[in-house]
């Protein structure tokens, strides 16, 4: 649980790059005094983008699954993501947005080749972001990272609010070359 407080100042942060990324996805930008998301490229199943400058500036590649299941669940958007935050001193932050509220008593979990990630929620952090789960243990990012670069697929298991389990399957094909540019376009 101490876990799960420490990074609730984070999703404060990260709630304009959720905003934009909502946006992105749905495809109905916003423009706020012509600011918006730049692509960077899209690297297969990946795309990168940037927002802002200076101390402001994010970074973020990002990915929807190619498989869903149940394939009849009613969702919202999905998508994994991961960020930089120059200013902030934020490297590879790892999120998912399930497109639906989470249950706040099981831990979504993300494997890779058969090695287990858990994630924890928004709802179980008790906080309005609870269609999203962030890496639990932080100092597994670079585990993550590094099964991603050499992975061929992440699955994402969560369980809904209503008790319906979902599994989301992403393709890590381009991941290494997104991240190669997601780094360049938000250098430390």
């Amino acid at each position: 649980m101490l876990t799960l407080l420490k990074y609730h100042w984070r999703f404060l942060n990260q709630l304009v790059v959720f905003v934009s990324l909502f946006l992105i996805l749905s495809g109905t930008l916003i423009s706020a005094a012509d600011a918006k998301p730049k692509r960077i490229g899209t690297y297969q199943h990946w795309r990168v983008f940037t927002d802002g400058s200076g101390a402001d500036q994010q970074c973020f590649a990002v990915s929807e699954p190619r498989k869903k299941l149940p394939a009849g669940a009613k969702r919202g958007e999905i998508f994994l993501s991961v960020t930089h935050r120059p200013a902030q001193n934020v490297r590879y932050e790892p999120s998912i947005r399930v497109g639906y509220p989470m249950s706040d008593s099981v831990d979504p979990l993300a494997e890779i080749d058969g090695q287990p990630f858990r994630f924890f929620s928004g709802a179980q952090a008790k906080i309005e972001a609870t269609e999203w789960a962030w890496l639990e243990e932080p100092t597994r990012t670079e585990a993550l990272i590094a099964e991603m670069k050499k992975g061929n697929q992440l699955e994402f298991t969560a369980m809904s609010a209503r008790g319906t389990q979902t599994r989301d399957s992403y393709s890590l094909l381009g991941f290494t070359r997104a991240l190669k540019a997601l780094d360049e376009a938000c250098a430390p």
